[in-house]
């Protein structure tokens, strides 16, 4: 494409608006935005969030899928997307906050495009999160909570296990890790329900214990 025919317009991936090409009076090439009422909000991406493309790039390359960084079609791009026949997986790294409306509306378009959606975000809207901040899960809109370790390694929350980038990733892409409404509890388990019952209800009523196959429910019986 020749820069200086004023047929040509240049658009820069970094906000997807017009641009050109300018040279410094040192002689430096460089590319500017022409004049426009929406300005760029571009910012330099972070060591973590490149750290966290390269680990889903490789996880996905492990497993059979082509991925490519920054892939972008139509009005929506992705941080790095998954390619395997027909299936597309686009994997959103969000090391700084997002909104909810945001969130909703990028994952909007993904889907209009037949593509699913996968968010890792470090700082989750409070309309994604439960009273101790932990994610709710979320059919329409698969999100993850990460952090960063003392290693300084990229972990992800699941539940209340703690699974590094990468395995996940990969958990995901070979089907090990899959959308539940329901929890299911391991052989044995016991889990023991309290109820607030009054005083006056205390001194009347024995208190009786029913076993059930693996639950517990304690329980108090009225006079």
């Amino acid at each position: 494409m020749e820069l200086k025919s004023k047929k040509s317009v240049l658009t820069l991936p970094c906000c997807e608006q017009e641009g050109y090409l300018r040279i410094s009076r040192k002689g430096l090439k460089h590319f500017v935005h022409s004049k426009s009422a929406c300005p760029c909000n571009w910012k330099p991406e972070s060591p973590e969030h490149l750290k966290a493309k390269v680990t889903i790039i490789e996880a996905c390359r492990e497993s059979g899928w082509e991925a490519v960084s920054e892939f972008s079609e139509n009005d929506w791009r992705a941080d790095v997307l998954a390619v395997q026949g027909r299936k597309r997986i686009a994997f959103e790294v969000q090391w700084s906050r997002q909104s909810y409306e945001e969130t909703q509306y990028r994952q909007k378009r993904y889907k209009e495009s037949d593509v699913r959606g996968c968010w890792f975000l470090r700082i989750p809207p409070k309309e994604m999160t439960d009273y101790d901040k932990s994610l709710v899960t979320n059919k329409d809109i698969p999100a993850f909570k990460i952090y960063k370790d003392e290693h300084l390694n990229i972990i992800v929350q699941v539940g209340q296990r703690q699974m590094p980038l990468k395995a996940l990733v990969a958990a995901l892409l070979n089907r090990k890790l899959r959308f539940c409404r329901h929890i299911r509890l391991k052989p044995k388990q016991e889990v023991s329900i309290f109820f607030r019952i009054r005083m006056l209800e205390m001194q009347k009523a024995p208190i009786r214990l029913y076993r059930l196959p693996e639950i517990l429910y304690c329980l108090r019986q009225r006079a």
